[in-house]
């Protein structure tokens, strides 16, 4: 992103689908996005020079997941976490050995906010990476 006019940028504006996030007037031009809800949303920011002409970003579509709660390994070896999620939604629950490669452990709907997982074939394994994915 740039201003056309070799202007220095005074401030720059963040947008979450369409609405404004928030202003900032100071250098790094950054903001953190809390209290953001599950779901996709379209980001964009809009900056502006002090001589007034301004510039818009590309638009950045991201994903916010659920938030996983301290995970677990129970004494037998079974790797469990509990997360939070849209109420009414589904999730899938996958694994990965590589971080490139998931495999869906399970599918749970999520009927009040709240969902527990545990993983019994967790205890053979030397190492596993899981993630909570919303089912399209």
């Amino acid at each position: 992103m740039y201003c056309v006019s070799n202007g220095k940028i005074t401030k720059v504006e963040f947008f979450v689908e369409g609405s404004k996030l928030a202003e900032v007037s100071t250098e790094p031009f950054f903001v953190t996005w809390t209290n953001a809800r599950i779901g996709s949303f379209a980001i964009s920011a809009t900056a502006t020079d002090d001589k007034g002409a301004t510039a818009k970003s590309d638009t950045v579509n991201v994903a916010v997941a659920p938030a996983i709660n301290t995970p677990k390994v129970t004494p037998s070896g079974e790797f469990e976490f509990n997360f939070v999620g849209e109420p009414g939604r589904t999730y899938l629950i996958e694994a990965s050995f590589d971080l490139i490669n998931w495999t869906v452990l399970e599918s749970r709907e999520n009927s009040d906010g709240n969902i527990s997982f545990r993983d019994i074939t967790a205890g053979g394994v030397a190492r596993r990476f899981y993630r909570v994915v919303p089912k399209r």
